[in-house]
Formats: C-alpha cells, structure tokens, sequence
C-alpha cells in the first residue's frame, strides 16, 4: 500500500474517546490504531465514519494500543487488559463421559 494511502488513512482513522466531536485523534492514536484499520477495516477505506464504526465493532480485536483510544476510561480503571487467555486442557484421566 503506498505511502500517500496509508497517510490517508491515518488522517481519517479516529475520533477520540469523549472528545470525538471535537477533533480528529492525535498523531499518536493515528499512530496506535492505523494498523488496526487497515487490518480490521481496509474494505471501508476511505470512508472514515466506517472506518470508525468498524474499529468500534471490533473492539475484542484490536490492538492494545488502539484499544485504549476507544476505551480510555477503561485503561483508567484497569490499568491493564487482561490478554487472550488458553483455556487449560482437562487434566490427565478426564473423561467427559464420566458425568
């Protein structure tokens, strides 16, 4: 993708928490969410209200970085996200039809 697109995107990527109405994010929430967008959100390219609403809808997957633009009040109160966890395999001489 070139450079002129990928500047595109990051300049209509995102609003910013509460203060969506008022500006654009910053550099660094540009910064934080243009590899989200373009992964999650690159057929929307270069609507930037879609864009948005497809950042929203997929808030489970985005990167913590972006993630924390979106939810900054969350961050706030937990200052960390708990990662994607494995669940544990069922112990040795488990049998599911032992219910």
């Amino acid at each position: 993708m070139s450079k002129a697109v990928c500047g595109a995107i990051a300049a209509m990527v995102l609003f910013a928490g509460s203060q969506a109405a008022q500006a654009r994010g910053t550099e660094a929430e540009r910064e934080a969410c243009t590899p989200d967008a373009m992964r999650l959100c690159g057929r929307f390219i270069p609507d930037e209200d879609r864009i948005e609403t497809c950042l929203r809808d997929n808030s489970p997957r985005l990167s913590r970085a972006c993630y924390v633009v979106f939810h900054p009040e969350e961050n706030a109160a937990q200052p960390q996200r708990p990662g994607m966890r494995r669940p544990l395999p069922p112990p040795a001489g488990y049998d599911e039809d032992d219910d």
